[in-house]
């Protein structure tokens, strides 16, 4: 009996320790300006390239980020942020249980900004004469006491 424990135990060592190993990796990184601070809240788009699939993440407070449980595959990392250029690495290979560190250092760039102005005729104001082109509207003119009110 005490010869046939230590088997037992080994036996049993060996075949949890089996099952405790994964295939997946790891992705990650800190995300930084071009004058080493952090960004905050910099969307990444981590894309399988293998199995033409992607998944989407954030950084932290601290411009962290990380994708667990990645597959082993060739990858491509795209990282954007408001007011910055965006990044991408492309045929990153990541293998079974490992970690891949993918740090990016954006660039400032150009802010677009898109401004939509629209207008109905509210009447023109002519200012080399002394004239006003507009209408009145059927309500004013039949009760010239709203009018006043209007105005006021």
């Amino acid at each position: 009996m005490k010869k046939a424990l230590p088997v037992i135990f080994f036996s049993f060592y060996f075949t949890i320790s089996a099952f405790s190993q994964s295939t997946f990796g790891t992705i990650l990184g800190t995300v930084k300006d071009a004058s080493g601070a952090v960004v905050p809240n910099a969307t990444l788009k981590i894309a399988n390239l293998d199995e033409n699939t992607t998944r989407e993440t954030s950084t932290n407070g601290n411009g962290d980020y990380s994708l667990l449980n990645a597959l082993p595959a060739r990858y491509s990392v795209t990282v954007t942020a408001n007011g910055f250029e965006t990044f991408t690495v492309t045929d990153l290979t990541l293998a079974a249980r490992e970690t891949l560190r993918v740090d990016a250092s954006l660039k400032i760039g150009q802010m677009s900004q898109v401004v939509t102005v629209e207008s109905t005729s509210q009447g023109v104001i002519a200012t080399d004469s002394q004239t006003i082109q507009a209408s009145l509207d059927p309500p004013l003119q039949r009760d010239p006491g709203a009018a006043r009110s209007a105005i006021r």
